[in-house]
């Protein structure tokens, strides 16, 4: 079995305060320090203008996802750029795909494309796509469907629908092809997505009432992870399909105490690796760049490099 891989997160909640967290340096130094300690992935998020009670409680800015991807880019040469996650009805199908497409072309394939139906009504209706938002979840699939298409670089022939284009064709294709898209979310609806569209499933720890108040699964034991993530996998089978790649976030506190945490995992990494997770997604709970590092630095020494 190849061995747990891991994302690395920057401290999205450190960007309403970016000028404190970078000093005198740059956003992708974290990237550049993250390979360099052996994460193999680097994942940033997608709020274009979230609502300010959202963020008061304990929601978070971002950048956009792909000028920061971009950056990231140019100051790596393996690491993996990821979304987690880019939201379908927030933009129109084809524009999502050709900046994927660009990025994946002009980086070399290395972009994993974390997409999900969303939940925040308010941020949609801010974009102008409120209309979308009782059917995210159908618009979501339908996108995926049309940036396949788009992405096989010859003229399209797509009537109806959301994202109708006879006779229009998008080139350069991405580099990887397939380009991977995995899906985000909790919910039997998203696994299932994942299970027929993607080429991997993101879900992640949440405490129950937290889960209940967003309509989604908590998944709050990696018992009940396993269980998931065998049904989907069975389906995969009986779909004819290859496994799916599964990444979580981590069940072990890393916010009380960071080192703590860190030897937890490294506890409970065959666990994890029991219950099918291939990748792990870690969001130091940094303020500063330096944190970062040394955040960064002491995962390394103790989970990776075990």
């Amino acid at each position: 079995m190849r061995a747990m891989r891991y994302i690395l997160i920057p401290p999205h909640r450190s960007l309403a305060k970016f000028d404190r967290f970078v000093g005198t340096e740059h956003f992708e130094d974290a990237a550049s320090h993250g390979e360099a300690a052996g994460f193999e992935a680097f994942m940033v998020f997608d709020h274009p203008l979230p609502t300010d009670p959202w963020l008061h409680g304990g929601g978070h800015h971002s950048f956009d996802p792909f000028v920061a991807l971009s950056f990231v880019a140019k100051a790596t040469t393996t690491m993996r750029l990821m979304t987690g996650v880019l939201i379908g009805g927030y933009r129109n199908a084809y524009i999502t795909g050709k900046a994927l497409a660009s990025l994946d072309r002009l980086s070399g394939g290395r972009v994993t494309a974390g997409m999900a139906a969303g939940y925040l009504k308010q941020e949609f209706d801010v974009l102008g796509v409120g209309d979308r938002f009782a059917e995210r979840g159908a618009i979501l699939d339908e996108s995926i469907d049309a940036m396949r298409d788009m992405w096989r670089g010859e003229s399209l022939d797509r009537e109806g629908g959301n994202f109708p284009a006879v006779g229009h064709t998008s080139l350069p294709t991405p580099a990887q092809d397939p380009l991977p898209i995995w899906i985000g979310g909790n919910a039997k609806r998203a696994a299932r997505r994942a299970v027929e569209l993607g080429d991997g499933w993101m879900p992640g720890w949440m405490p129950p009432a937290i889960a209940s108040a967003f309509g989604t699964d908590s998944l709050h034991t990696l018992e009940l992870m396993a269980e998931r993530v065998t049904w989907a996998q069975g389906r995969r089978t009986e779909l004819g399909k290859s496994p799916l790649t599964i990444a979580s976030s981590p069940y072990e506190d890393f916010r009380t105490d960071w080192e703590a945490g860190c030897r937890a995992l490294k506890g409970n990494l065959a666990a994890y690796e029991d219950a099918g997770i291939g990748w792990i997604m870690i969001d130091p709970p940094s303020r500063t760049l330096d944190d970062l590092r040394s955040h960064v630095d002491q995962f390394a020494d103790i989970v990776i490099n075990r």
